[in-house]
């Protein structure tokens, strides 16, 4: 396990390493050409930019309405999750898009398979009328999104943490210290332990 993670690692380094030498490489041949007007090299470098900072906001947003599911679930409460389920499924599709449309691979060999795991567990989790079952579905995209969190390494979220429920069997991603249990909510809130 340990040998995988480094081999992701060595990968999205590469590929940030990769990435930023296109980048000031495009921006030194602007600057020698002078200043008057914009060079095609110029706008692609620009392009090049944006699109690094749109996926590190589809990164946000993935995580962000994850997030926003798993606070819902833990408060017993089904407000905003199916909204937040769809909007988690477009942000992994926009991501996953632009980086196979650009031939990028920016979380590693596999990636691919589990944005689209996540997709489609998120768009089954939107789908889903009451709390049992959306607590059941948020458990196999807990599974996935754990590994997301995993494959992005130093990139990944910060602050989201994972747990696990030894008497439902399952895991979770969370913020703080506080164990806020999903499939239990106010029953057994606190039933859990970060891993």
């Amino acid at each position: 396990m340990k040998r995988s993670q480094t081999l992701a690692a060595a990968l999205i380094i590469g590929l940030v390493f990769s990435l930023s030498t296109v980048v000031w490489a495009q921006m030194g041949h602007h600057n020698e050409e002078g200043s008057h007007g914009k060079s095609d090299e110029h706008k692609q470098g620009h392009d090049q930019h944006v699109e690094m900072d749109d996926h590190a906001m589809g990164t946000d947003a993935i995580m962000d309405n994850y997030l926003a599911i798993q606070s819902a679930l833990s408060g017993d409460s089904m407000k905003g999750v199916s909204e937040k389920a769809k909007a988690l499924a477009e942000a992994t599709e926009g991501l996953h898009d632009e980086a196979m449309k650009d031939g990028q691979h920016l979380h590693g060999a596999g990636a691919h398979v589990l944005m689209k795991a996540i997709d489609s567990s998120a768009r089954k989790l939107a789908a889903k009328k009451d709390i049992g079952s959306a607590r059941e579905e948020f458990g196999i995209l807990s599974e996935k999104m754990i590994a997301y969190q995993k494959q992005l390494g130093a990139k990944g979220n910060k602050k989201a943490q994972a747990f696990v429920c030894d008497m439902a069997k399952k895991s979770w991603l969370q913020e703080g210290d506080a164990v806020r249990n999903p499939y239990y909510g106010s029953k057994m809130l606190k039933c859990g332990r970060k891993i």
